[in-house]
């Protein structure tokens, strides 16, 4: 069912026609509005008002500029990478509240992961990939550098890390991470 749904968001969001995603409870929906060669408009609708509560847009390299969105199951939360660079990704949460959607602040996950290896120095090239919810935990695999240099994960594979990391949503005080 989820690659069902992770398709036809793919395919929404890249523009191929006006394809929408409900949230799991029907509340809301995610529709994608408009593209150019380098950004993509999304709306945010409440269903039961037809309002759009919310706006997003992305740009970025390449055509895909929203590689994954996924709901949380209680429809509290959603989930989105979107395309940074030609190098990197991005993670933005947003939380659903009674018709208002705010963006939450995430925790410095990048940091805790380069805390991993005492001979880090720097680090770029942030990937985020497979998320996944368990409640109000979400999960991602994230990838890096651990220092400056080559981009290519094949010429030096060492410099690079491969974490899956785990943002408890719902924590007392805010987002934090898990490690």
């Amino acid at each position: 069912m989820r690659w069902i749904l992770q398709a036809m968001v793919s395919l929404a969001l890249i523009g191929v026609g006006l394809a929408q995603l409900k949230s799991p409870d029907g509340r809301y929906e995610v529709a994608y509005t408009s593209a150019g060669e380098y950004e993509a408009n999304v709306e945010f609708k409440d269903t039961r008002s037809g309002k759009v509560i919310h706006q997003s847009s992305s740009s970025g390299y390449q055509e895909l500029k929203y590689r994954e969105v996924v709901w949380s199951k209680d429809s509290k939360y959603l989930a989105l990478i979107s395309r940074g660079t030609r190098t990197s990704t991005e993670l933005v949460v947003l939380q659903f509240d009674d018709g208002v959607v705010t963006e939450v602040k995430l925790p410095n996950y990048g940091a805790e992961l380069l805390k991993q290896n005492p001979s880090a120095k720097g680090g770029r090239y942030e990937w985020h990939s497979k998320l996944r919810w368990e409640k109000s935990k979400l999960t991602f695999r994230c990838a890096g550098q651990w220092n400056d240099g080559s981009g290519d994960p094949e010429v030096n594979p060492a410099n690079w890390y491969h974490y899956d990391v785990t943002l408890e949503l719902g924590a007392k005080g805010g987002p934090k991470v898990l490690l």
